[in-house]
């Protein structure tokens, strides 16, 4: 009746070890596995920061030096609109005085025109007066 215990005893004691092995496999292949993938990421960060970083970074400061130029650009065009708002009444004056000034000059060459056709008008008048005066004594002496 012990030989068949110690058959089983045995056959447990092959097992354990057997499962013992199988595990201490295991534990080292996941070892493996780990300090391989942690490898593989530790490269793949070199490689990012090697590459991709400084890329990252010149864009960045580019982006910075871009938002600087729409800052600048933004202040410009407040300025250009204040200096609209300022000067187009100015411009707006000036030109409303222009216009005036020739009306003005419009209106004075009109009044000389109308003195001078009155002139030739009433000068034409004295020379008939004075051609039909001549022709009228010479008619009737």
């Amino acid at each position: 009746s012990s030989k068949p215990l110690l058959v089983i005893r045995q056959a447990l004691k092959d097992s354990q070890s057997k499962a013992h092995r199988h595990v201490t496999q295991l534990e080292d292949l996941l070892n493996q596995l780990r300090e391989e993938s942690l490898g593989r990421v530790r490269m793949e960060i070199d490689k990012l920061q090697k590459e991709k970083l400084p890329f990252i970074a010149k864009n960045l400061s580019s982006v910075g030096s871009c938002e600087k130029d729409l800052m600048v650009l933004h202040d410009m065009a407040g300025q250009m609109e204040d200096m609209e708002k300022e000067g187009l009444p100015l411009v707006q004056n000036a030109l409303q005085a222009l216009r005036k000034r020739q009306q003005d000059h419009i209106d004075t060459l009109k009044q000389e025109m109308q003195r001078i056709e009155k002139e030739v008008a009433a000068g034409l008048g004295a020379a008939v007066r004075n051609s039909l005066d001549r022709q009228a004594r010479v008619l009737v002496p």
